[in-house]
């Protein structure tokens, strides 16, 4: 009697173990190895999706586009159609979970400006050593500026890049590749919109520090006095211009003009210095007159240095621009 209820026991045991072991492991949730893209129209990408726990026993998903005009995807392939915005959802099959990816599709354009990538870092912006004794007042006082990684125009915007999307060339030196001066900041954030239309991308005007440190050559600088050089008769253009751009030296980055040629705004408003630490500084909320920064064609001497700065209105319009692209 004893031996057969033990055999009971042992049997509903046995039972009660493989039916706890046998039991499958429900689905918690998926992942995408990325929620967000930027495709060019005909790119490809594959989303890798990830459903956890890794012991569950049902891992199937499904994919959709919320616009198949835009972006079409089968099995987490992506190929991009044409220029737009879609999201892309993995789906399982097991409880629903979801996970999403935003990408937007943007068509290359023929007249984009050339882009110069520049690494992030700390600086000192302002009156510094290498300036000796030729810095303004509004140069100071020195203070350390900490940027985020941003791309940055080779070249300020030439006449035939601005003709090309615009219609009409405002300057009043008509030569293709100089760069385009007289336009106003009204006209320079319409031409930036209908890039930023026509690329999908995010152009925008540098912020005055973001202009010094590329003009410094970033955390590759070597402590220039001008964009490059020393020397302003080798980096910069003066004379009576404006003049082509690139026929100096570049800086440290590769990046050419950022002395002489032409005057370039800035985003910011102007303003005194502050002896404070900043970290991506957008200057000003407000004001009445707008940086420039570079010198021009007609500037001479400090007026080409790195720190040098001045300011205008915003319907001044004899000064030229180069954009600025921030890295996502």
């Amino acid at each position: 009697m004893k031996k057969s209820f033990s055999l009971i026991v042992f049997t509903l045991l046995l039972v009660t173990i493989t039916a706890i072991c046998c039991k499958e492991i429900p689905v918690f949730d998926v992942s995408l190895n990325n929620h967000k893209l930027l495709l060019e129209v005909g790119q490809t990408e594959t989303l890798i999706a990830t459903v956890n726990p890794d012991g569950a026993a049902k891992k199937s998903v499904s994919w959709s586009s919320s616009d198949n005009n835009v972006v079409l995807v089968d099995k987490g392939k992506l190929t991009a159609v044409a220029p737009g915005n879609a999201t892309i959802t993995v789906t399982t099959k097991e409880n629903n979970k979801t996970a999403t990816c935003t990408v937007k599709v943007f068509k290359p354009y023929a007249d984009e400006p050339e882009m110069v990538f520049v690494e992030g870092g700390t600086f000192t912006m302002g009156c510094t050593d290498e300036q000796e004794d030729d810095c303004l007042d509004n140069e100071k006082p020195a203070h350390q500026v900490t940027l985020s990684s941003f791309q940055i125009g080779k070249y300020p915007v030439t006449e035939n890049q601005w003709e090309a999307l615009m219609g009409y060339n405002p300057s009043c030196f008509p030569k293709d590749n100089c760069p385009v001066d007289h336009a106003t900041l009204d006209e320079i954030h319409d031409y930036i919109n209908k890039l930023n239309a026509a690329t999908g991308k995010k152009y925008r005007l540098p912020t005055e520090a973001e202009w010094e440190y590329a003009a410094r050559g970033g955390n590759k600088s070597k402590g220039y006095k001008f964009s490059g050089s020393n020397d302003y008769s080798l980096v910069a253009q003066h004379g009576y211009g404006p003049f082509e751009v690139g026929q100096k030296m570049p800086n440290e980055l590769g990046i050419y003009d950022m002395s002489g040629n032409v005057w370039e705004w800035c985003s910011d408003w102007y303003g005194a210095y502050s002896a404070d630490a900043q970290i991506n500084p957008q200057g000003p909320s407000s004001g009445e007159y707008h940086v420039v920064r570079g010198g021009g064609w007609n500037a001479g001497g400090f007026g080409f240095s790195v720190s040098w700065r001045s300011y205008v209105t915003a319907h001044y319009c004899i000064f030229g621009f180069r954009l600025v692209l921030e890295i996502e």
